[in-house]
C-alpha cells in the first residue's frame, strides 16, 4: 500500500473515509510504503483473531488527532524495513502515537536490525500496549513530552536497540519487563521521575542503561543483579567469568547501537565477583554493598600483601600472601612455584617460593610476591641423651 499515492488501488480499497484512516481488517501480509509525510493513519480493526503481518518501510505518519498507528487485535507481527516515523499531535489523553489494545499481541521485527521506528506523542506514551509486547528486533526510539516513552502491561526485549525516554515522565513503564538481549536505554529528564518503573525486572543479558529503577531486578533464577560498567572502546568480545570459571560471551560488545559514541557496556550481573575479558585483557570485579550504593570495584595487584618474605621451616604449608579484601578471602586460590615448578601441597619445605593468587579465572602475580623458608633451626642445650641398655 503506497502512502504516496491515495489513487493506488490497494489504497482505495483500505480507505476508511469516515475515519479518515486506512483499515486493515482480515488477516493476511502487508505492507506500507512511503516517502512523504501523511496525516492518514494505518489502523488494524478489531475481530482479527489470527496472526497477521504489517511491514513499515519508509513510512512517516503525523496523526492530528488519534494513533500514527492503531493495533485492536491480532497477533500482529511488525517488520520495519528502512527508517520510519509515527507522531500524534493530539492533546488528548490516552493517546499515543503506537497504540495497541487488549486484544492484539504484537511484536516489532527487523530482519539484521537494519530498520528504525521513532516513534514520538506529547502529552501521551510515545507507545502503550494495554496488553504484552515484545521488541525482537530493529532500531526503536520512543519518546513523550509529559507522558512515558513506553508503556505496556508486560514488556519483553530479546534483540535490538530501544530508546524510551521522557522530559516530565518515566523513560519505561510496565507492569512487568523483561530484558534478555539487546541494547536498551531508558531515561527521564525529571529527576523525580524513575527511567524504568516496573513491579517485576528481569534482566538475564544485553545492555541496558538506566541510572534510576523503582525495583530491584533480578535474573530468571530470581537473583539480584546489579548495573556493571565495562569499557569497550574497540567494541571488542566481552566474555564473563564467575568465580566457579563458567564462561559466557555477552551479546552485545557495547551500547553504541542505542548511541553510535556509548562505546561501554552495562551488564547486569549477580552480586558476586565476576572476571570480565574484553579482548584479550582481563579486569577482576568484586562487589561491595554498602548501606549507600552496590557496586563493581575492580581488583588489582595492590590488593594483595605478602607478610613476611623470610619465614622458617614448621612442618606444615605456609601462605604469606593475603588479601586485604574481607569477603573476597574465601573465594581465591594460591598457587605456589620453586623454581618455576608448581608445588601442588603448597609451600612446605625449606626453600624459594613465588606465589599467584587465583580468583574468577584471573591470576595475579607480582615479582615481589618471592617468600623463602628456611630450615628450622634447635638449641642443641635442648637435646636429651637417654641411655638404651639391651637385656
Amino acid at each position: 500500500i503506497n502512502l504516496d499515492n491515495p489513487e493506488d488501488p490497494e489504497y482505495i480499497n483500505h480507505y476508511d473515509s469516515q475515519n479518515n484512516q486506512l483499515l486493515i481488517s482480515s488477516v493476511g501480509s502487508y505492507e506500507f510504503i512511503g516517502n512523504s509525510e501523511t496525516t492518514v493513519p494505518i489502523c488494524i480493526g478489531y475481530g482479527i483473531s489470527r496472526e497477521i503481518n504489517i511491514c513499515l518501510n519508509n513510512v512517516n505518519i503525523v496523526a492530528d488527532s488519534g494513533p500514527a498507528l492503531e493495533i485492536r487485535s491480532g497477533i500482529v507481527n511488525i517488520y520495519l524495513e528502512n527508517n520510519n516515523f509515527l507522531k500524534t499531535q493530539s492533546s488528548q489523553n490516552y493517546v499515543s502515537a503506537l497504540r495497541m489494545e487488549p486484544n492484539s499481541f504484537p511484536t516489532i521485527n527487523s530482519q539484521n536490525n537494519s530498520g528504525s521506528l521513532t516513534v514520538s506523542s506529547e502529552q501521551c506514551p510515545g507507545i502503550t500496549c494495554t496488553n504484552r509486547l515484545t521488541i525482537n528486533g530493529g532500531s526503536v526510539t520512543a519518546y513523550s513530552t509529559s507522558g512515558t516513552g513506553i508503556k505496556s502491561n508486560s514488556l519483553t526485549i530479546e534483540n535490538g536497540s530501544v530508546k524510551a525516554s521522557s522530559t516530565l515522565g518515566t523513560g519505561i513503564e510496565s507492569g512487568s519487563l523483561t530484558i534478555n538481549g539487546g541494547s536498551v536505554t531508558a531515561s527521564s529528564a525529571d529527576k523525580t521521575k524513575k527511567d524504568i518503573s516496573s513491579n517485576q525486572i528481569t534482566i538475564n543479558g544485553g545492555s541496558v542503561k538506566a541510572s534510576s529503577v523503582s525495583s530491584a531486578p533480578t535474573n530468571d533464577q530470581g537473583e539480584k543483579v546489579y548495573c556493571c560498567t565495562i569499557e569497550n572502546p574497540d567494541s571488542e568480545n566481552v566474555i564473563i567469568i564467575d568465580v566457579d570459571e563458567t564462561s559466557t560471551l555477552w551479546n552485545p560488545q557495547d551500547h553504541k547501537a542505542v548511541d553510535p559514541n556509548d562505546k561501554r557496556l552495562y551488564a547486569w550481573l549477580t552480586g558476586e565477583t565476576h572476571t570480565i575479558a574484553v579482548g584479550n585483557k582481563k579486569q577482576t570485579y568484586y562487589f561491595e554493598e554498602t548501606s549507600n550504593s552496590n557496586t563493581f570495584k575492580p581488583i588489582t595487584n595492590n590488593d594483595f600483601i605478602l607478610s613476611s618474605p623470610n619465614l622458617t621451616y614448621n612442618g606444615t604449608a605456609q601462605a604469606p600472601l593475603e588479601c586485604n579484601i574481607e569477603d573476597i578471602k574465601d573465594e581465591i586460590k594460591l598457587s605456589y612455584y620453586e623454581n618455576g615448578v608448581p608445588q601442588p601441597n603448597g609451600a612446605i619445605n625449606a626453600g624459594t617460593y613465588t606465589v599467584t593468587a587465583n580468583i574468577a579465572g584471573n591470576r595475579f602475580a607480582d615479582a615481589s610476591w618471592t617468600f623463602t623458608i628456611n630450615p628450622a633451626t634447635f638449641d642443641e642445650n635442648s637435646i636429651e641423651i637417654t641411655a638404651y641398655n639391651k637385656i
